[in-house]
Order: structure tokens, then C-alpha cells, then sequence
């Protein structure tokens, strides 16, 4: 996969954005519930109303993260993948540097 840089202009200077968002391909759906419908089941649980089955049915949470979260006790959803390495204000450092000296900021990973 090959992703570059976006480059946008202001009135002031040029700035680089780095691809931090990391796109999945095909159409496989993740992490299509929310947090409302995590709560939504993990309460029709928890009262007695329904079984983790019917409830990952009713509420579109898949079975195993209805599961552990029941477990936990956390409803915050997450972002998928790991974080960046180097951090937002690392890398825009980086980029400043490259065109400090000249260098084209293209990225191929």
C-alpha cells in the first residue's frame, strides 16, 4: 500500500499533513455499534431482560466484545489499531524539518 503526503497551501506557507488515518480495505464493516448501543444492551443484561445472545442480536453489538465489556464494566469505545508512533507533533516537527532543508515529504509504506 502507498500513501504520500497531502500537501496544503495558506496564505502564509505550505503544510504537509501525514496520513494518520488508517483506512481498512474491502468492505468489511468493524466497530459499527455505538456507544449508546453498547449501553443500550449491556443494560438489557444486566436487568435480566435479555441474554448476551439476544441482546448482540437486538442492539447489532457483536457477542464477544458484548461479552467482555459486560465483564469490565466499560462502555468507551475505542479507536481501532494502535496509536502512532511518533505522535502528531513529532511528525509535523519532522516535516518542518524536511522542507527546512529541501527534502520532498512522500511517504511510501
Amino acid at each position: 500500500m502507498s500513501t504520500a503526503a497531502e500537501i496544503t497551501e495558506n496564505s502564509t506557507s505550505k503544510m504537509i499533513i501525514m496520513p494518520t488515518n488508517y483506512r481498512r480495505k474491502g468492505n468489511c464493516s468493524r466497530a459499527t455499534w455505538t456507544e449508546v448501543m453498547l449501553k443500550m444492551a449491556m443494560q438489557a443484561v444486566r436487568s435480566g431482560n435479555m441474554g448476551v445472545n439476544e441482546a448482540s442480536r437486538e442492539f447489532k453489538v457483536p457477542y464477544t466484545t458484548l461479552r467482555r465489556r459486560l465483564v469490565r464494566g466499560d462502555t468507551k469505545k475505542k479507536s481501532l489499531g494502535s496509536p502512532s508512533v511518533l505522535g502528531l507533533e513529532n511528525e509535523r516537527k519532522i516535516v518542518e524539518g524536511c522542507l527546512t532543508v529541501g527534502i520532498t515529504c512522500t511517504f511510501s509504506w
